[in-house]
């Protein structure tokens, strides 16, 4: 669970990393985004991969600043245990989100305030930690992964959850400064 030792809106978590199985796209998070979680569950739903502890995720590889076309490398993921292999023939791929501390902004409402909430998020004073991740880097070379990315972890069903119910946690990897 979140501490509270920073602004009330933010969070910081000892998150204990995940593994995930995901789908990769490069473009506009809000036109990329939604098209590829729906592809996603419908390839989790066919593949039988849904269990009652499954949460899904989307990921941030890197800022919409990092390229000159503002497209970013954006994941629909969805957990998985540690040592789940993908069947043959899978159009999924598998990834670690590695442990350690991040920023923890709680979003409720249209994942279309996506955006907002990040920018919100952004804004809100953190004593003692520095944001690190995708979201504070500058231009990079659009070959070059993040090292660390930001991600949200859905926590209710898109699919089930009326628009102004939903949750999702937003993580953004940090440092402390002292």
């Amino acid at each position: 669970m979140p501490n509270t030792d920073t602004a009330s809106s933010v969070k910081t978590e000892d998150f204990k990393g995940l593994r995930v199985a995901y789908l990769r796209d490069q473009g506009y998070v809000h036109e990329v985004g939604p098209p590829l979680m729906r592809k996603l569950r419908t390839l989790v739903d066919q593949a039988g991969l849904r269990r009652p502890d499954t949460q899904f995720l989307c990921i941030y590889n890197d800022s919409p600043h990092a390229t000159a076309s503002g497209h970013m490398l954006v994941d629909a993921a969805i957990t998985v245990p540690p040592d789940f292999q993908l069947p043959a023939g899978s159009e999924l791929a598998l990834r670690d989100l590695a442990p350690g501390p991040h920023a923890v902004y709680r979003h409720v409402g249209s994942l279309k305030g996506f955006g907002d909430a990040w920018a919100h998020m952004h804004s809100l004073p953190r004593p003692g930690i520095r944001l690190r991740g995708p979201s504070r880097q500058g231009p990079r070379h659009p070959g070059d992964p993040a090292p660390e990315p930001s991600f949200a972890i859905l926590r209710n069903d898109p699919t089930h959850t009326p628009e102004a119910e939903l949750i999702a946690d937003l993580y953004q990897p940090v440092q402390h400064t002292h």
